[in-house]
């Protein structure tokens, strides 16, 4: 098996935190366009229930870890990444939680 050298790119969205934005309002319509479009946005941005955290970009990273254990077929996806999916955002783990797990 080839390995490669994956880079994470596209950051035209991304702002210090000191510069966060507050929640959204989006008609029911938008909301579910918006997460057909950007799906690794989490799902409390874009129903509004929150403004931008670092809950949110757990979410997303493992919105692109995921896709990359199934992209590039290296097997189940851990544990830790399913948990940076939930709806609830307070369930997510940190970024420490995450660096310290065992892939």
């Amino acid at each position: 098996m080839e390995l490669s050298n994956p880079v994470i790119i596209d950051f035209g969205k991304s702002l210090p935190m000191s510069s966060a934005k507050g929640p959204k309002v989006l008609s029911q319509e938008k909301q579910k366009k918006y997460m057909e479009d950007f799906p690794h946005i989490a799902p409390e941005i874009v129903t509004g229930k929150s403004g931008q955290s670092r809950k949110n970009d757990i979410y997303s990273f493992g919105k692109v870890v995921k896709s990359i254990f199934r992209r590039a077929n290296l097997g189940p996806v851990p544990r830790v990444i399913t948990q940076t999916l939930e709806v609830n955002a307070k369930l997510r783990p940190s970024l420490q939680e995450v660096l310290n797990a065992t892939f």
